[in-house]
């Protein structure tokens, strides 16, 4: 339990007992009003290190918040979208 969201997510996956990764690329994609809350996670992921992948509008904001993010499109976008970009 954490007030902050996204140590709040990190205790839980710990105390579920999963290794959380060092390094790696981290998917971002969602509603314009959940934007400001993952953007404290977003950035300390990126400072550490990882890629951030994510959809267009997701991008737009993260980019204009000064996070490096490369854009990817949604299934229905066309191709090469998301599911391409995990396999």
């Amino acid at each position: 339990i954490d007030p902050d969201f996204t140590l709040a997510f990190a205790k839980s996956q710990l105390g579920a007992g999963t290794v959380l990764p060092k390094s790696g690329a981290m998917f971002v994609s969602v509603k314009d009003g959940d934007k400001p809350v993952i953007l404290p996670g977003v950035r300390a992921l990126a400072a550490h290190g990882f890629t951030i992948v994510a959809t267009g509008g997701t991008a737009e904001y993260l980019a204009a918040h000064g996070v490096a993010v490369e854009r990817v499109n949604k299934v229905a976008q066309g191709r090469p979208h998301i599911v391409d970009r995990i396999k």
